[in-house]
């Protein structure tokens, strides 16, 4: 009789030693240490300015310190580019030093999977603070003000979605991924890093994510890397509730032709005037954030059915 190799199983992702950010349950509970568990904070800007007491300050939001993450993200991106790359310590300069252990963390993990699954091209260590970890930071003002979770359309390998997680306890984040491999690793990778009670892995396609309970549910929805502007305007906007808002993460090549095709696309999704902000990677590269309100609600016939977005995008 032939014999057939025993099936292997599927590896799941551990964190053990010093790979393990500091005060993180690893295993047997969804909890959250001490440190990053408590409110979301919004961006009044009051807060940035107000000298506060010791006990303020420790019941202010523990994702940021005092200084607001735009101020601190500026003050990183207008420094001189030939200095040398970023390092988690001038990441630490804006987000609590248990945030930056489980970025390292998630590095880790992210660079160890990507032997295995093609995950990222990005995965030296200095590559990935700069252009992963501090490119999905620059979301994170335009997202504070939003109440309900963040969904991050084709997540990935977790950017921005997960980082933005990390860098904002309590915030409830769903991760939509329709590749089962990398929906796998981000399952794995939220249980190794604690997150199991805060952060959901949706292994779907957008459309059905879109049009299922989801619908106009989500406070923000963000995008990287996504396809077209107008592919993206598609699968985010019926996501997210009027009030809200979506964020697209674009690069440099953003051209005024697109400019010019999001402002016909938004309304005709719910979405407003979509507001363009300009940044710097550390390198030197430049990035592009499209943040669009969500004005009302979308009409049932969006999204499309599977495909025909990304197949022949609004115009």
């Amino acid at each position: 009789m032939e014999r057939h190799p025993p099936r292997r199983r599927r590896p799941h992702l551990r964190l053990r030693g010093r790979d393990a950010p500091r005060g993180v349950r690893l295993h047997g509970g969804a909890g959250l240490p001490a440190r990053l568990r408590g409110g979301h904070r919004g961006a009044d800007p009051s807060h940035h300015h107000q000298p506060r007491t010791r006990r303020a300050q420790a019941g202010a939001g523990p994702c940021l310190r005092a200084r607001s993450a735009h101020s601190a993200l500026q003050g990183l991106d207008d420094r001189d580019h030939r200095a040398g790359p970023l390092t988690w310590d001038a990441l630490g300069a804006f987000v609590a030093p248990p945030v930056v252990d489980r970025l390292r963390s998630y590095w880790r993990l992210l660079r160890d999977a990507n032997r295995r699954t093609n995950l990222t091209r990005i995965t030296a260590e200095e590559d990935f603070v700069a252009r992963h970890a501090y490119d999905a930071l620059l979301g994170l003002e335009h997202l504070a003000p939003t109440e309900g979770p963040w969904v991050d359309v084709g997540a990935g390998g977790g950017v921005p979605g997960l980082v933005l997680a990390i860098a904002a306890p309590g915030r409830e984040v769903v991760l939509v991924e329709s590749v089962g491999k990398k929906a796998a690793f981000l399952t794995d990778a939220v249980r190794a890093l604690g997150l199991a009670g805060q952060v959901r892995v949706l292994c779907e396609r957008a459309e059905a994510t879109g049009r299922g309970p989801l619908r106009e549910r989500a406070g923000a929805a963000l995008a990287r890397a996504l396809g077209p502007l107008a592919t993206c305007l598609e699968l985010t906007l019926p996501l997210v509730a009027p009030g809200g808002r979506v964020l697209l993460y674009r690069g440099p090549t953003c051209a005024e032709e697109e400019r010019a095709v999001a402002q016909r696309v938004a309304p005709r999704l719910g979405g407003g005037e979509p507001r363009w902000v300009d940044a710097r990677l550390p390198d030197g590269a430049a990035r592009r954030l499209a943040v669009v309100p969500k004005v009302a609600a979308t009409s049932a016939n969006y999204p499309r059915r599977v495909g025909v977005p990304a197949k022949r995008p609004l115009s």
